[in-house]
C-alpha cells in the first residue's frame, strides 16, 4: 500500500464529512422558516402570527408574478410588507414577511448569518480533521515507510510510530522482526563468505591436483629423458666427473680423464684415488675435506694429479656430497686442467707489474731533467726491478766512438767504488760496441777477460760472481746513446729481458731530453759569459766582478738551505746582475772621481736597462726580478722602486750583500780594495738598513767558518761548488 493512497483516503473522508455536514446545515437553514400552506414562510420577529391573510396577500403577488419586490398590505394584525422569493436549489416559494420599517428580504439576512456560521463550521471541521487525520495516519506512514525501507534491504531501519496502540506494537514488532532479519542476513552473509573462499579453496586443490597430475606425468617423462641426458652430459663434460667411496674407491668416472689424465676411465673404476695424488699426505687431504663436507655442501680446492705417464697436471677440483637413496656413500669430483689458466694469469701479474714498473720509472725519469740524475735513476731501479746484482749505463761521447760509464748500481760493487774504475771501451774493439753499432739486444755468458766484471769476478765467491750479461741499446728515435749491461748469477729469464727491453725505451727518453738540456744549458752559460765579458772589458778593475758575485750569492744561498733550482737561478742572476751597464756611458762608468747627481741618476738607470736587455731572452721572472731589484735597500732608499722590509725579494738581497762584499774586497778606479774583515764590518754596519739581517748573517757565518773558501773566491780560484 503507498502512503499517498492512505492520505487521499483520509481526505476524501473529510470531504464526505465536509459535504454531509454543509447539507445539513443547509436544510437546517432552510427549514428555520415555517411550513404554512406548502410555502416556506420567514418572518421577522416583529410578526407575532403568521395568518391566512398573510398567505394570501402572497399568493396573489406570486399570481401577479411580482417577484423579490416588496409589497405592502395589511391583515387584521396590522399592515405588513412581504417578498416572495423564488428558489431554485429547491423548487419552492419563499415568503418573507415583515412591519413597515423592517429589512423586508428576512430569508437572506438569515440565509447571510448562517453561511458564517457554515464557513466557521467548515473551518473548524477541516482543521479537526486534519489533526485527526495526521494524528491517524503518521503512525501509519512511519509504518508503511519501516516496511518499504525493509523490503529494500534496509535492516538498519527503525519505525518511529510515536504511538502506543495496535500500530505502535506493530511498528515495534516490525522492527524486532528488522532486527532479527538483520542478524541472520549478517550471519548468512558471513556464511556465504566462508562457504565462497571454501569453494575457492576447493577449486584451487582441484587445480592444483589436475596440474599435479599433469605435473607428475611430464615429470615422469622428463626423468627418463634427463637421465639419458644426464649420462651423455657426464660423459662428454670437459671436466672429469668422478665419484669416490668414503674410503677412497673410485666407483665412477667419465671419459674426459683420457684427455686430461690418459688413462682409460676403466683403468681407473676400482682403484683408489689416494694413488692419483701428490701431496704429502693423500690419506689426511682425503680425510679433511670429508670431515669439511660434513658442514658444507662443496669444497673447492687446487690439486696436483699424477699422469699415466707420470707427469704432473694442476687442477681445480670441485668436490661435493654424493648422496644415493637419501644416504651419503661417498663424494663426487669436478676436476678441470687449469694449467693454462694459471699461465695466463702469471703472464697477466707480470705484465702488470711490468706496467707498474714502467708508470714508476716514467713518473721518476720526468720529475728531472738533470742528466746524472736520470742516469743513476735508471741503474738504481734496473737492479732492484729486475734484482740484478750489477747495472752500469754507459752513454757514447762527442765523438760518438768511445762508451764512458756514467752509472752504476747493484750489490756487485763495493761501497768505495766509483766510476772512475770503468775502462772507456772503443765501440770498434768490443761486443757492447757491437750492439750500439746493431742497435741489438745481446746476451752472453763469456764474461770477457778485459772486461771490469772479469776482475772483479776473481775477487768475489763462486755464488757471488757474474755469469750472464745481458746488454740493451739506449736509442731514441734513431740516436744512439748508449747501452745499459746488466750481470745476474744466472741466465735471465726471458720476461726480464722483455722488461729491460721496455725500461731502456723508456730511459733513452729520458736520458736524450736530459742531454740536450744539459747541452742548452752549457750553451746558454757560454752565451752569459760573452755578455759579462763585454760589459767587463770596459774596466779592467770589474773584471772577474760578476762571477764572484755569483760564487758568494750561491754559496749564501745554501747555508739558507734553497733548493737546487732556485740556487741555479740564483747564480744567473748574479752573472747577469749588471749587464745593464752596457749602456752606460764609459765617461760615468770609468770616471775616478764623486759622480754629480745626474751622473747618479744615469747609473741608477742600469737595472732597468738589464730587464729590457733580458726579458726577450726568455729567463725566468725570478732571475729577471732579482737582476732587477738587487740596488733595492732594506730601509726603502734604494733603487728602482724603493722597496722595502718585506717587499724585498730575498734573491735580491743576497745578490746586494755578495756585490758589496765584492766591491769593497775589489780595486777601483777611485780607491783601492779593502780586507775582508773590513767588508765584514761593513755589512754589519749597514745591517737593518740598507742590507737585510738574515743574509748578513748567513754571510758573516760563511766568513766565519770557511775563510779559505772566501779566499779563493776573492782571487778567482775555479773551485766546485755543486
Amino acid at each position: 500500500m503507498r502512503i499517498r493512497s492512505i492520505k487521499y483516503k483520509v481526505c476524501i473522508t473529510i470531504i464526505l464529512l465536509l459535504t454531509i455536514s454543509i447539507g445539513v446545515i443547509l436544510l437546517m437553514t432552510l427549514f428555520l422558516g415555517e411550513l404554512n400552506q406548502g410555502y416556506i414562510v420567514f418572518s421577522s420577529e416583529s410578526v407575532k402570527n403568521v395568518d391566512n391573510e398573510d398567505i394570501d396577500a402572497l399568493y396573489q403577488a406570486i399570481q401577479e408574478g411580482s417577484f423579490d419586490l416588496p409589497i405592502s398590505y395589511s391583515t387584521s394584525q396590522g399592515s405588513r410588507i412581504g417578498v416572495v422569493q423564488q428558489s431554485e436549489l429547491f423548487d419552492c416559494k419563499i415568503f418573507n414577511i415583515s412591519v413597515s420599517g423592517e429589512n423586508p428580504y428576512i430569508y437572506n439576512k438569515k440565509v447571510s448569518k448562517y453561511i458564517v456560521f457554515l464557513v466557521s463550521w467548515i473551518i473548524a471541521v477541516f482543521a479537526i480533521s486534519i489533526l485527526v487525520s495526521q494524528r491517524i495516519t503518521k503512525p501509519t506512514i512511519a509504518l508503511l515507510e519501516g516496511i518499504k525501507a525493509i523490503e529494500k534491504g534496509n535492516m538498519e531501519h527503525c519505525i518511529k510510530a510515536g504511538s502506543s496502540d495496535e500500530i505502535g506494537q506493530l511498528a515495534e514488532g516490525i522492527n524486532l522482526m528488522s532486527q532479527s532479519l538483520k542478524n541472520s542476513f549478517n550471519e548468512m552473509e558471513k556464511q556465504k563468505g566462508e562457504l565462497f573462499d571454501k569453494n575457492c579453496a576447493l577449486q584451487e586443490i582441484n587445480m592444483e591436483l589436475e596440474a599435479s597430475y599433469e605435473q607428475l606425468t611430464a615429470t615422469i617423462e622428463q626423468l627418463e629423458e634427463t637421465e639419458n641426458k644426464y649420462y651423455t652430459l657426464v660423459h662428454n663434460m670437459p671436466e672429469i666427473v668422478c665419484v669416490i667411496k668414503d674410503f677412497g674407491e673410485i666407483v665412477f668416472v667419465n671419459r674426459k680423464v683420457k684427455n686430461i689424465l690418459g688413462y682409460d676411465k676403466d683403468e681407473l673404476i676400482g682403484r683408489n684415488v689416494l694413488q692419483g695424488i701428490d701431496a704429502d699426505n693423500p690419506a689426511a687431504l682425503l680425510n679433511q675435506i670429508i670431515n669439511e663436507l660434513k658442514h658444507k655442501r662443496s669444497i673447492t680446492l687446487e690439486l696436483n694429479l699424477i699422469k699415466k705417464n707420470g707427469n704432473n697436471v694442476l687442477v681445480e677440483a670441485t668436490v661435493t656430497r654424493y648422496v644415493l637413496k637419501g644416504h651419503v656413500t661417498g663424494i663426487q669430483v669436478i676436476a678441470r686442467d687449469i694449467m693454462i689458466r694459471k699461465e695466463m694469469e702469471r703472464q697477466i701479474l707480470r705484465r702488470n707489474k711490468e706496467l707498474g714498473v714502467l708508470n714508476y720509472l716514467s713518473k721518476s725519469l720526468n720529475s728531472t731533467i738533470d742528466l746524472n740524475k736520470v742516469l743513476n735513476l735508471v741503474a738504481q731501479e734496473v737492479s732492484t726491478i729486475l734484482d740484478a746484482p750489477m747495472c752500469v749505463v754507459r752513454l757514447l761521447d762527442n765523438s760518438g766512438v768511445f762508451l764512458k760509464a756514467r752509472a752504476f748500481a747493484g750489490t756487485f760493487f763495493k761501497n768505495e767504488f766509483t766510476l772512475e774504475l770503468f775502462p772507456v771501451i772503443n765501440i770498434y774493439n768490443d761486443v757492447m760496441g757491437k750492439v750500439i753499432l746493431d742497435s741489438e739486444m745481446h746476451s752472453t755468458d763469456i764474461i770477457e777477460e778485459e772486461w771490469l766484471v772479469y776482475e772483479l769476478n776473481q775477487l768475489k765467491e763462486e755464488h757471488e760472481r757474474i755469469t750472464n750479461i745481458v746488454l740493451i741499446p739506449l736509442i731514441n728515435k734513431s740516436k744512439k746513446l748508449g747501452l745499459i749491461a746488466v750481470g745476474a748469477h744466472r741466465k735471465m729469464a726471458e720476461s726480464d729481458v722483455s722488461l729491460l727491453w721496455s725500461i731502456a725505451n723508456n730511459a733513452s727518453v729520458a736520458i736524450d731530453n736530459a742531454i740536450l738540456y744539459d747541452n742548452s744549458k752549457k750553451y746558454f752559460i757560454k752565451t752569459i759569459d760573452a755578455l759579462i765579458a763585454t760589459v767587463e772589458a770596459k774596466d779592467k778593475y770589474t773584471e772577474g766582478h760578476s762571477q764572484r758575485v755569483a760564487q758568494y750569492a750561491v754559496e749564501i744561498a745554501k747555508s739558507l738551505k734553497f733548493d737546487k733550482e732556485r740556487i741555479e737561478d740564483l747564480k744567473i742572476a748574479g752573472i747577469l746582475h749588471d749587464i745593464g751597464k752596457i749602456g752606460i756611458s764609459d765617461s760615468i762608468l770609468l770616471k775616478s772621481g764623486a759622480l754629480t747627481d745626474f751622473e747618479f741618476e744615469q747609473i741608477k738607470q742600469h737595472p732597468i736597462i738589464s730587464k729590457k736587455i733580458l726579458y726577450p731572452v726568455g729567463l725566468s721572472d725570478r732571475i729577471i726580478d732579482t737582476i732587477t731589484y738587487h740596488h733595492e735597500r732594506y730601509d726603502g732608499k734604494g733603487y728602482p722602486l724603493g722597496l722595502s722590509g718585506h717587499e724585498l725579494q730575498l734573491e735580491a738581497q743576497i745578490i746586494a750583500v755578495a756585490d758589496t762584499f765584492d766591491a769593497i774586497t775589489s780595486n777601483r778606479s777611485y780607491r783601492k780594495a779593502k780586507s775582508p774583515d773590513f767588508a765584514i764590518s761593513e755589512l754589519l754596519r749597514n745591517r737593518g738598513t740598507q742590507l737585510a739581517p738574515d743574509v748578513v748573517d748567513a754571510m758573516v757565518e760563511l766568513y766565519t767558518k770557511r775563510k779559505d773558501l772566501i779566499s779563493q773566491i776573492m782571487h778567482d780560484e775555479e773551485e766546485a761548488t755543486g
